[in-house]
């Protein structure tokens, strides 16, 4: 509300609002379509790629060191 006072303006004939002070430094921004794409990427590897691996971690540490699983390996013959 407060960036509002600093326009001066006028009403027009057809019930407009004309600004009549420069406001092009209000309405100015850099592209960041660059940036934006960096981070999208970014979040999407550490979804995909860092948590698929992270989870594939775990369940093989499951596996690994569950009694179940042991036992389903003793019963086909294949102890190291």
């Amino acid at each position: 509300m407060i960036l509002l006072l600093d326009f001066r303006w006028k009403k027009t004939d057809k019930n407009n609002v004309e600004i009549l002070n420069d406001t092009k430094d209000y309405y100015r921004y850099f592209d960041a379509t660059l940036f934006v794409e960096f981070l999208f990427d970014s979040i999407d590897y550490t979804i995909i790629v860092v948590r698929q691996t992270e989870i594939k971690k775990n369940i093989s540490c499951e596996f690994r060191y569950s009694p179940t699983f042991e036992m389903s390996i003793e019963k086909q013959g294949v102890v190291p």
